[in-house]
């Protein structure tokens, strides 16, 4: 995952995301979701993860910002 990626739907972005996430077991949570926007960040408040798609006027989504994770996947350690 990376800035610039492409996806056809915002709902192709989002399943997108969360596969990369879940990957690396780590959490997030959701601060914008509808069908022009996607926003996540971390649940860890000192994590400055981020990951923000938006759509153009061309219909495309794609992934404007991405900041990666600074917290370790311990920090969900049996958090629901």
């Amino acid at each position: 995952m990376q800035v610039g990626d492409k996806f056809n739907t915002t709902r192709d972005a989002c399943e997108a995301i969360k596969t990369y996430i879940l990957d690396w077991a780590e959490s997030f949570k959701t601060v914008a979701s509808n069908k022009s926007r996607y926003i996540i960040v971390c649940k860890d408040a000192n994590c400055n993860f981020y990951i923000w798609a938006y759509k153009s006027s061309k219909d495309v989504v794609s992934i404007r910002a991405l900041d990666p994770y600074i917290c370790s996947p311990l920090t969900y350690y049996k958090m629901k």
